[in-house]
């Protein structure tokens, strides 16, 4: 899942929480720019790229299966 702009990590959260829910493990990216306010990690395990979206698009990691 790859969320961008996460404002406080509420969406994030509250995804994890559901998809984890329904017995599945979660592999979320979030991309935020910090241009508004500091944003933060929503949780540990969640791979967090700082930048706009349209220049870092190509650091996500293609999960394709």
């Amino acid at each position: 899942i790859t969320e961008i702009g996460i404002f406080n990590g509420d969406t994030a959260k509250g995804i994890k929480a559901y998809v984890e829910s329904k017995g599945r493990k979660v592999n979320y990216t979030c991309i935020d720019n910090n241009n508004d306010f500091e944003v933060k990690k929503p949780f540990e395990d969640c791979n967090f790229i700082l930048g706009n979206s349209n220049e870092v698009y190509n650091q996500l990691e293609d999960n394709q299966m």
